[in-house]
């Protein structure tokens, strides 16, 4: 099941995009140009895809001026050609990059080790679709891999007043 944009941006500027196409210095995939057409960037829903042997969620999508912005401002740190289009947990991005042979692909690049990139799909579109729902109901500790654990109370009157908003 795909992830819903929970607060998608409005569709991306004619301007915007052209910015974008000149900072990229190549043809945009037509699969990602199509999203940002549809929603320029925004927040989907609680996710969670697979990044190698590790599972990470997309806290947002960047909008067209964002990702020139953050390609401007992190390019010495980016592999070349890269183009950040979301933010990831933990200070992560989302990668678009020309392939070897063509097409562009999708690559987790992990801000603690820079050098370290990881293909997470051949697409735009094949990693949208790889997004699945996430609920931290679904995460199932082991008893005795839990040495302790302490919540702090106002947290919990903060989830207990969510939930009476509903």
């Amino acid at each position: 099941m795909t992830v819903a944009m929970e607060k998608p941006n409005r569709p991306c500027t004619a301007d915007a995009l052209a910015a974008l196409r000149r900072v990229a210095a190549a043809p945009l995939p037509d699969d990602y140009v199509a999203f940002l057409q549809r929603n320029d960037g925004g927040t989907p829903g609680e996710n969670v895809f697979k990044a190698g042997e590790t599972e990470v969620c997309v806290r947002t999508f960047l909008s067209a001026k964002e990702v020139a912005a953050e390609r401007a401002m992190l390019s010495e740190r980016f592999p070349e050609h890269a183009l950040p289009i979301a933010e990831a947990e933990g200070g992560n991005y989302i990668l678009l990059r020309p392939g070897r042979t063509g097409g562009w692909r999708v690559h987790l690049w992990d801000h603690e080790e820079e050098g370290r990139v990881i293909e997470i799909a051949q697409s735009f579109q094949a990693f949208f679709h790889a997004l699945r729902p996430f609920s931290p109901d679904e995460v199932q500790l082991d008893p005795k891999s839990v040495i302790s654990a302490w919540i702090d109370p106002e947290f919990l009157k903060e989830q207990e007043r969510q939930k009476n908003k509903k």
